[in-house]
């Protein structure tokens, strides 16, 4: 992936980020801000886990 366009994903994910902010930033830490993006967003949409002795109580 370009520079470019891991800035392009960025903003997606971060859309109070601005272009000329992270520009100044090299290839290898925008990579892993946005993999670290990827992962927050990854977290956030999988089921919230519940402790198996809940699991069965009733609310």
């Amino acid at each position: 992936m370009t520079k470019r366009e891991i800035i392009d994903r960025i903003m997606e994910i971060n859309t109070s980020a601005r272009p000329e902010f992270l520009a100044a930033f090299s290839h290898e830490s925008l990579q892993e801000y946005l993999n670290h993006l990827t992962e927050v967003l990854a977290e956030q949409h999988e089921p919230a886990f519940l402790e198996p002795a809940l699991a069965g109580a009733a609310l």
